[in-house]
């Protein structure tokens, strides 16, 4: 039996502590309605204006307490439960931390009493204790932004990216559309195309908005789930939206292993018509431009252009090897002013016909 004092007022140094009941002070509407001109006229309230107060003013070397009203308008408190800063300081650790746990996994208020009631025999907590609990850890969470930004920055501060999220905005900066599909489905949908199931259910969330599911059937005739996404309505324009956050979101980001590989592939989109611009391309594939525009305009790969300092055929270059291993099996390898008067003698005896002109030479470069 008693009564709870809490901290009514401070002063900026924290050098006096104005201390009162926890059910003084008038009852406050919300939104500055008068008290008579309340339409919900029979809710109750803990509030009776108390009007008890102490004052602690801080000394030398102690604190002054001093009563400025001890008068009481309510009897003493049965239970000590019947105060929530009691209720509160009661619970132990493991209490607190347990709380913490079911309330981020999303348990409801109801349920987190009955798991503590069932694990510890007596738990003060209502309903309303753990409603402020959630409150309290949701405020931390979000650290002054709106749930909606929080969402936007979690989806764009992965590392791993399991998750790839677009979303819409309109005109007043609103997210509009918002699509979560998972990577790995993805993938898999590029090899099992031929069948995308598209469906809108309803109720699904507590903002009543449309949520359409993108399902697709494997080649094992099994299906599974790509992804969702949350939409404004569902008029024509909401599903042109849709469908282009899914284009863009399952588009194969075009990968090649050198930069030949991937000048062809941006040749091969701008000559398709997928790619408009040269300097798009170039930025999509990340190639240089003025590369990809010789290329565009006729100029072969370097890699495809015959070297100045190849002059032998094939076959040519053949026999000039076996000579020159013949020649090392005797004893005798050859230098290689020897191997280049051998590849001029090739290159002589593949005209005889040309006496008139200078035999041909593979040069010093070679």
């Amino acid at each position: 039996m008693g009564y709870a004092i809490v901290n009514y007022r401070t002063t900026p140094k924290e050098s006096r502590y104005l201390l009162a009941c926890d059910r003084s002070g008038p009852y406050k509407t919300p939104h500055g309605i008068a008290f008579e001109n309340r339409q919900r006229v029979l809710t109750s309230t803990r509030k009776t204006d108390f009007p008890f107060r102490l004052n602690a003013k801080k000394g030398y070397d102690e604190w002054i307490i001093t009563v400025k009203d001890s008068s009481h308008n309510h009897p003493l408190s049965l239970d000590s439960r019947a105060h929530p800063m009691h209720r509160l300081r009661s619970l132990s650790e493991g209490i607190c931390y347990m709380i913490r746990d079911l309330v981020k996994s999303a348990v409801p208020p109801c349920s987190i009493r009955t798991v503590l009631n069932k694990r510890f025999q007596r738990v003060p907590l209502t309903a309303r204790d753990i409603y402020n609990i959630n409150a309290e850890l949701l405020r931390g969470e979000l650290k002054g932004r709106t749930p909606t930004q929080a969402l936007i920055d979690e989806l764009t501060s992965q590392k791993d990216q399991h998750i790839i999220a677009d979303w819409k905005k309109d005109d007043e900066n609103r997210i509009t559309h918002l699509a979560l599909f998972r990577k790995q489905s993805i993938e898999y949908l590029r090899d099992n195309h031929d069948i995308l199931l598209l469906d809108c259910t309803y109720k699904t969330n507590r903002y009543r908005l449309p949520l359409q599911s993108i399902i697709f059937v494997t080649k094992l005739h099994t299906t599974t789930n790509m992804g969702f996404i949350f939409m404004n309505g569902e008029k024509e324009f909401d599903y042109r939206t849709t469908t282009q956050l899914l284009k863009m979101s399952t588009r194969q980001k075009h990968q090649a292993s050198n930069q030949e590989g991937k000048l062809l592939l941006a040749i091969q989109a701008l000559s398709q018509g997928q790619i408009s611009s040269v300097r798009a391309a170039a930025k999509l594939y990340s190639v240089p431009q003025s590369t990809l525009v010789h290329r565009v305009s006729g100029r072969t790969a370097r890699v495809n252009t015959p070297s100045k300092q190849r002059k032998l055929s094939p076959t040519e270059e053949e026999s000039l090897v076996q000579w020159i291993l013949v020649m090392d099996e005797r004893g005798h390898p050859p230098r290689v002013g020897s191997v280049r008067e051998m590849a001029n003698i090739l290159l002589a005896n593949r005209d005889p016909s040309a006496e008139a002109k200078p035999p041909p030479t593979v040069g010093k470069s070679w």
